[in-house]
């Protein structure tokens, strides 16, 4: 799914947008998904690969990796 084609409620194109949706993620291609961290008291940002996630791809969703934490991202205890 291309983001600059995304139209919801009239918008014409969203470039950034936020979730912690499994079902929303499920519409994304993994190079789509930018994965934010906490780490030492900064944010990181680590764009995910489909060459990582190949092996998980053939039998789960994005979005279920995301619930099996699989792909984990959000705050942690520091």
């Amino acid at each position: 799914m291309n983001l600059d084609k995304l139209s919801i409620h009239g918008f014409k194109s969203i470039r950034d947008l936020s979730t912690q949706s499994p079902t929303l993620v499920n519409h994304f291609a993994p190079e789509d998904i930018i994965v934010i961290n906490r780490e030492e008291g900064a944010s990181t940002f680590r764009r995910l690969s489909s060459n990582e996630l190949e092996n998980w791809l053939e039998d789960y969703a994005l979005g279920e990796l995301w619930v099996k934490d699989v792909i984990v991202g959000g705050p942690r205890h520091e």
